[in-house]
Parts: structure tokens; C-alpha cells; sequence
């Protein structure tokens, strides 16, 4: 395996068993940062995206959410459930070339597999952030690489794929700049879906600070209180309302 690949299998199997263990000791725990979820229901939705990964990095064609199973109701049936799929992602990533041509969803056109690696990693690792918050841990902290990794998958690949209506409201450029890892990117609201540009510009509106707190910030995990905002703040007033 590459060391990409490798640091992606082994953030998604620690993650993701740490998600299992703590909603087998606090199944009915709320998750204060996925409205009306509690720990079981956050099982049955990490544990249908690790099922959709796996099958379209071993189907040879698109598969479509809607072919993946759903979590069986019993706790102990779904945590079972989750654990197969867990391992299954995990050897799917072991044995699949990264770049390998494989269907993705993200709005940049990629279509290899090691764009299923990393959507992974960070779906499990900000999700297993979730388990922890619900059950009044200290999170594990996203280390900065890692984290303006998941900055960039959010900001290139995922936030244009959102409806332009959602973006009705916000209008001028907004510039995301991580202080601890290499990472500068442009959006342009008055253009919308786009995806963002990988670039040091001036912007309307600037946002700096860790790229682990700027992740979870865009991720809507916590307020921008705390990074530094320059320009017009009223673009990132509301943000959690692009929270995907």
C-alpha cells in the first residue's frame, strides 16, 4: 500500500472501532452535533457509507445508495452489522489500487479510488468526533494535514454539489486560509456551485485559523468564535446552514 493509502485504511479502522465501542456503552446517547440522532442511528448511517464505499470500489460500475442494505433495528444485529462493513472497507482499502478507475460523487469530476479512501477517513473520524462529544469526551484531535485534507474534499468536492438556492443569501468571495498545514482556498458566492480555488487571493471575506478548527467549523461542529475573520463577517455568520 502507498502511505496515503495506508494512513486512510488505519484512520478509518481506528475510527470506526472506536465508534462501535462507544455506541455499544451508550447506544441511546444524543448526538448534539447531528440533531435528533442518538448513537445508534449515527451506527446505521457510518455503517451504510462504509457498505456504499465498499461496493463501488469492488463492483466494477456506479452502485447506487439505495442498492446498500439497511441497518438491521436490533442493537446487537446492527453492531454486528457495522463491525462486517467496517472490515470489509478496511480490506476493500488494501486491495484497491488508488488509482484505480472508480465512480465518485464529488463535484470535481475525480473518479479514482483513492477518492473513496479519503471520503472515508474523514467520515469516520468526524463521526467518531460526534460519538465522543455525545458521551462528554474530549475528542480525539484531527491531526492538521489530515484535517486541510478534509478542508479541501469539503470545499473542492462536496460544498458545490449543494443546490445554488442554498447560496442565495451569501454573495462576494470568502477565503479559507489553514494556519498550521499547507492549505489556501477561494470561493466565489456571486457564481455558485462552484468549486473552490486553490489560491491565495484577496477575498471579501477571509476566515484563518488551525485546519482542524476550521474543518469542524465548515463541517458545522463548532462556531467560527475562536478563528480569525476578516472582512465582511456576515458571510460566515450562518454557516452551519451549509453544513452538509
Amino acid at each position: 500500500m502507498s502511505s496515503d493509502q495506508e494512513r486512510n485504511q488505519l484512520t478509518v479502522l481506528e475510527s470506526g472501532t472506536d465508534l462501535a465501542r462507544l455506541a455499544a456503552e451508550h447506544w441511546a446517547a444524543h448526538v448534539p452535533t447531528c440533531p435528533g440522532w442518538d448513537l445508534g442511528t449515527l451506527v446505521a448511517h457510518v455503517g451504510r457509507s462504509h457498505r456504499w464505499a465498499v461496493a463501488n470500489l469492488t463492483a466494477g460500475r456506479r452502485v447506487h445508495l439505495r442498492e446498500v442494505d439497511q441497518a438491521p433495528d436490533a442493537q446487537a444485529e446492527r453492531l454486528a452489522w457495522y463491525r462486517e462493513g467496517l472490515e470489509q472497507l478496511g480490506a476493500a482499502i488494501e486491495r484497491t489500487d488508488p488509482d484505480a478507475e472508480i465512480w465518485a460523487f464529488g463535484a470535481s469530476g475525480e473518479h479514482r479510488a483513492w477518492w473513496w479512501f479519503r471520503r472515508m477517513a474523514h467520515e469516520t473520524a468526524l463521526h467518531r468526533y460526534d460519538a465522543e462529544l455525545a458521551v462528554g469526551m474530549d475528542p480525539t484531535p484531527l491531526e492538521p494535514s489530515f484535517s486541510a485534507g478534509g478542508i479541501d474534499e469539503y470545499l473542492v468536492d462536496l460544498l458545490p454539489r449543494l443546490p445554488a438556492e442554498r447560496f442565495a443569501e451569501r454573495h462576494g468571495t470568502l477565503h479559507v486560509h489553514a494556519t498550521d498545514a499547507p492549505g489556501e482556498w477561494v470561493l466565489d458566492f456571486d457564481q455558485p456551485p462552484q468549486p473552490a480555488r486553490r489560491e491565495h487571493v484577496k477575498a471579501d471575506t477571509a476566515v484563518r485559523g488551525p485546519a482542524a478548527d476550521l474543518l469542524l467549523w465548515l463541517w458545522g461542529r463548532r462556531p467560527v468564535d475562536g478563528l480569525e475573520v476578516f472582512g465582511d463577517a456576515g458571510t460566515v455568520a450562518d454557516w452551519s446552514s451549509l453544513a452538509i
